[in-house]
C-alpha cells in the first residue's frame, strides 16, 4: 500500500541542514537581487575560520568565510 504523504517528513528533514546553515551564518537570500547577503556582523567566535565552498543559490555557487567575526559571501 502506498501513502500519498509518505515523502513529506523526508522532504522536511532534507531542508533542515540548509535552514540551520542560513540561521547560524545569518544568511539572507535576496530574491530581487539574486544574491546571498550576510545580515550584520558578529558571527559567533566558535565559527571563526569556517569556510564553505560551493553552496548553490540563484543558479550560482557561493563561498562563505568567517573571518574576524564577520561573514564574507562571494560568488565563485
Amino acid at each position: 500500500m502506498a501513502y500519498a504523504t509518505a515523502s513529506s517528513p523526508q522532504a522536511w528533514a532534507a531542508a533542515t541542514p540548509v535552514l540551520l546553515l542560513l540561521a547560524v551564518l545569518r544568511l539572507v537570500p535576496d530574491r530581487a537581487e539574486r544574491v546571498l547577503r550576510s545580515e550584520g556582523s558578529g558571527v559567533r567566535e566558535r565559527l571563526e575560520g569556517l569556510s564553505l565552498t560551493g553552496a548553490h543559490a540563484f543558479d550560482r555557487r557561493w563561498t562563505e568565510r568567517v573571518e574576524d567575526g564577520t561573514l564574507d559571501v562571494t560568488p565563485t
